[in-house]
């Protein structure tokens, strides 16, 4: 498998386990707001770590992606 496409499952399933692991807490704690469920995990500076680096890696996919795109769509 290319680079590239090893790059989009793997890219894929992150997203997914990101998504399962929010649903499951929303659910788990009867709440969708995500202080509150970082707050009742007992997670404090590590819960903002979490959000930091989850955060930043898909920003910069997405970045990354539109440069990529502009780049071979100009040629």
């Amino acid at each position: 498998m290319p680079p590239s496409g090893v790059s989009a499952v793997v890219y894929g399933l992150t997203s997914c386990w990101m998504v399962f692991t929010g649903f499951g807490a929303a659910i788990l704690t009867h709440d969708f707001n995500i202080a509150t469920i970082i707050l009742r995990a007992g997670l404090g500076i590590a819960g903002l770590f979490s959000i930091i680096f989850s955060k930043t890696p898909t920003t910069f996919m997405g970045a990354c992606s539109a440069c990529v795109f502009c780049k071979t769509s100009s040629n």
